[in-house]
């Protein structure tokens, strides 16, 4: 027997078919990525091996983030986290956890360090 029109759910079997389409979160995070490594990398085929290099991913899945495709997961994410900081920070915005623990935080933060020893140097001149 043929399932009624306009039902979605089988007349046999135990699974369902999938009929979501992917939500706007998804999409944000894949494009997010793919600008993050064409910013770190470009998008020329020494990139993709470089990207398979620091994940162990086969090429085809490299293209497919590079292009917005698909996301990288679980321990390809982390290690283009460990290796790029274009996708670490992108990652941090899209958790809304950025703070200084991000490279540009911490470059700041030794740019201020610097400007506070050269002035600990002045003053230990001026009273020495």
């Amino acid at each position: 027997m043929a399932a009624k029109k306009g039902n979605i759910l089988p007349k046999k079997g135990n699974l369902l078919p999938i009929v979501a389409k992917p939500s706007s979160a998804t999409t944000c995070y894949e494009q997010a990525i793919a600008r993050a490594l064409r910013r770190e990398l470009g998008g020329s085929r020494k990139s993709e091996k470089t990207l398979m290099r620091w994940t162990g991913a086969r090429g085809r899945t490299v293209k497919n983030w590079i292009s917005g495709l698909r996301g990288p997961s679980g321990s390809h994410l982390v290690g283009l986290m460990q290796n790029s900081n274009e996708v670490f920070k992108a990652v941090l915005i899209m958790t809304r956890r950025q703070d200084s623990r991000t490279p540009d935080g911490i470059r700041s933060a030794r740019a201020h360090l610097i400007e506070l020893l050269a002035f600990l140097d002045n003053a230990v001149e001026t009273i020495g």
